[in-house]
């Protein structure tokens, strides 16, 4: 019994010091084991960023500047959520995890299909990058953050190693500078096409200033 407290002692410890950090208003965020998802069971049930009822529906089929504003606030949104976390070893499966949750929400053909597949290329290289580079000694688990808008993740966030962590953050920043490239490609000759894609691209900058800064 001594024993098994010792070691829930320890694990407290260890997810508290695990810190989020954002505004005055986010002091109560933390990190750690979710007690509703003891297994880390992803889910797409989370606390949305910016305007997800905005992203296309699946049969979304024309460039529409009101969607492909709602693209570009969800991968700003994103980019400050992850932006908040203390903890820096968690950033890229952070990016990783959000761009996934935006592709998840675009349509499979349409004008915004080239979106989706640039975005979940991004989503999965960063994936990549986390596995490569994993931490063996720093817990995994959600990320929650409090505030008038709250939200949490609806899977573990997996950290990097801290040794690795310049490496993984280049290897990450080329990742989406690739899915950038891939998006504008799509364009093709629609000069309309590839004045809102390149609006999504500029926005998906923030998550490479954001890598650069880790």
């Amino acid at each position: 019994m001594y024993l098994s407290l010792t070691r829930f002692a320890l694990l407290v410890v260890v997810a508290c010091s695990i810190a989020t950090a954002s505004s005055a208003q986010d002091d109560a965020n933390g990190y750690g084991p979710d007690p509703d998802n003891p297994g880390n069971v992803t889910s797409n049930s989370l606390f949305p960023a910016g305007s997800p009822e905005a992203l296309p529906p699946k049969t979304a089929t024309g460039l529409s500047a009101a969607v492909t504003n709602a693209v570009v606030t969800e991968l700003k949104a994103a980019t400050a959520f992850c932006g908040r976390i203390k903890k820096r070893e968690y950033v890229i499966d952070c990016l990783a995890y959000e761009h996934a949750r935006i592709a998840a929400a675009l349509p499979n053909t349409g004008e915004y299909a080239a979106v989706k597949k640039a975005v979940t290329q991004s989503a999965t290289g960063l994936e990549r990058v986390v596995r490569q580079n994993r931490s063996r000694t720093l817990p995994a688990g959600p990320i929650v953050q409090g505030g008038s808008k709250p939200r949490r993740t609806a899977r573990a966030l997996r950290p990097v190693a801290t040794e690795a962590l310049p490496k993984a953050a280049a290897q990450a920043t080329q990742i989406i500078q690739e899915s950038q490239t891939v998006l504008i490609r799509s364009t093709e000759n629609s000069q309309e096409r590839r004045r809102q894609f390149q609006r999504i691209v500029s926005a998906m900058d923030t998550g490479t200033i954001l890598l650069r800064s880790i």
